[in-house]
């Protein structure tokens, strides 16, 4: 069986098997057993991103109690575990099966099977949220069965995340050239399509893993209860005083329709932090 220095894999295949042991009719034994060998021999080697998502998930779902409960609730129920996969998870195991460094994607979706698709959760993307004069980008983690690989040039691009108003996404490389496979190979990467400039955030493990760390760490803000891309704290954000007053910037490279410029978001914030420093009576920021 499988075994874990964190999950007793074991126990659950046990209380697993304890359940298809209750009484039932013949035909629905004989079933219920055809699915458990079907699950074993399929995730027999997952037992380490089993761990390693199971953890994360917990994080987030903590944090987000606190934090941020409309996303929460927006996060999707898993697929489970012996029943039936949708056709795209299907197809995507299918594509991935002897990759392990796709196993955390894979697992992830177990144990929540992307966001809930109402408008209510629509501006409260699990990878973020931002606005700039008016336009608002919101990136959701999609369901299974809203996975879809693309073709952009040489590349096929598995998108699971995705914002419905600027079709901005993150998604996972699942085809490349060969020479791109050693560097990009099953990475998550935030792409522009006309110009194809991207940025590449790891394989998918270490990124929802990181992501989630930062979550928790505060490195980044929460407006309204969405999170917001372009956070007054953490990694992307610089902070400085002068006269008394502390100026943030945060800085986000940003994927827009044009083939010829680098195009980036600044989000600037003042605060008053010394009152005796600034050499006037008052001052408007």
């Amino acid at each position: 069986m499988l075994r874990s220095r964190y999950v007793d894999i074991e126990a659950e295949c046990q209380e697993a098997r304890a359940k298809l042991a209750e009484p039932a009719s013949t035909g629905s034994m004989c079933r219920n057993k055809a699915i458990f060998a079907s699950w074993y021999q399929r995730y027999m080697g997952f037992a380490d991103s089993y761990t390693r998502m199971r953890r994360a998930f917990l994080r987030l779902e903590a944090w987000a109690d606190v934090h941020s409960p409309l996303l929460r609730q927006s996060l999707a129920p898993g697929l489970g575990w012996m029943g039936d996969e949708p056709m795209p998870v299907r197809e995507l195991l299918d594509v991935v099966t002897d990759s392990p460094a796709m196993r955390d994607f894979i697992m992830a979706h177990h144990f929540h099977d992307g966001q809930r698709r109402r408008p209510r959760y629509i501006e409260c993307g699990l990878f973020g949220t931002y606005e700039c004069y008016g336009e608002v980008c919101s990136l959701s983690w999609l369901s299974s069965r809203m996975l879809q690989v693309i073709a952009l040039g040489p590349f096929r691009i598995l998108v699971f995340a995705w914002c419905v108003r600027t079709r901005n996404y993150l998604g996972l490389v699942v085809g490349c050239p060969p020479a791109h496979e050693l560097a990009l190979m099953h990475h998550v990467i935030q792409l522009q399509a006309r110009s194809l400039r991207l940025e590449d955030r790891g394989l998918f493990g270490d990124f929802i893993v990181t992501y989630i760390d930062d979550l928790v760490a505060g490195n980044y803000d929460v407006y309204n209860g969405a999170i917001s891309m372009m956070p007054n704290t953490g990694p992307h954000a610089v902070s400085s005083v002068t006269r008394g007053i502390r100026t943030t910037v945060s800085v986000m490279f940003c994927f827009d329709e044009t083939p010829l410029l680098h195009v980036y978001r600044y989000q600037v914030s003042f605060e008053i932090v010394d009152r005796a420093a600034l050499g006037v009576d008052s001052v408007q920021l």
